[in-house]
């Protein structure tokens, strides 16, 4: 039998072939889990105090007329410490401190025969010149009325000036005594 004859040479490389197309994207992975919660902070430095609040202001003021006063048909009297004065610089007083809302209260003894009208009035400090008053509140008693209130919502700095002006609208002067009293907060 004849020789078996030697291998044959290899043939050359060929061409590499054109890449597949791209695999599916993956699912997104699981989420962590939670970090641990941290530590709290320090407190911080506690606030400054508030303010001192203002002291309460205003004034107040009363006083009785006595009975058989004069309080003449169309003249003027006003109330003093001493009942009335026919002298209206004679009856200004001094706001002692700040108040913006006024109560006048007046109340006679007994129902007066006629009209008396009572009128407060502020004065614009420091001068608080007599007849330079403007009125606050104004309120009557009258034959079938013996109380009367008035209000008012004028602004008062310490050191303006007041009064209450009475007025009457008969010559006879008062038959019984009347109270006086001013508030102003």
């Amino acid at each position: 039998q004849g020789d078996q004859g030697n291998p044959g040479s290899q043939g050359p490389q060929g061409p590499q072939g054109d890449l597949g197309p791209q695999g599916a994207q993956g699912d997104a992975g699981a989420q962590g889990p939670q970090g641990d919660v941290g530590a709290a902070g320090t407190q911080g430095a506690q606030g400054a105090q508030g303010a001192t609040g203002a002291p309460a202001s205003g004034f107040t003021y009363s006083d009785i007329i006595p009975a058989n006063t004069a309080a003449g048909e169309g003249s003027s009297n006003w109330l003093t410490e001493n009942g009335v004065n026919g002298t209206e610089a004679n009856a200004i007083y001094i706001v002692p401190a700040n108040c913006s809302s006024q109560s006048l209260r007046i109340v006679a003894q007994s129902t007066p025969f006629f009209t008396y009208t009572f009128t407060l009035r502020h004065y614009a400090g420091p001068n608080n010149t007599s007849g330079s008053g403007t009125t606050v509140a104004s309120c009557s008693i009258t034959g079938t009325v013996k109380t009367c209130t008035a209000t008012g919502t004028t602004t008062f700095v310490a050191g303006d000036g007041y009064s209450t002006q009475i007025t009457g609208n008969s010559f006879t002067t008062t038959a019984n005594a009347i109270a006086a009293s001013l508030r102003c907060q």
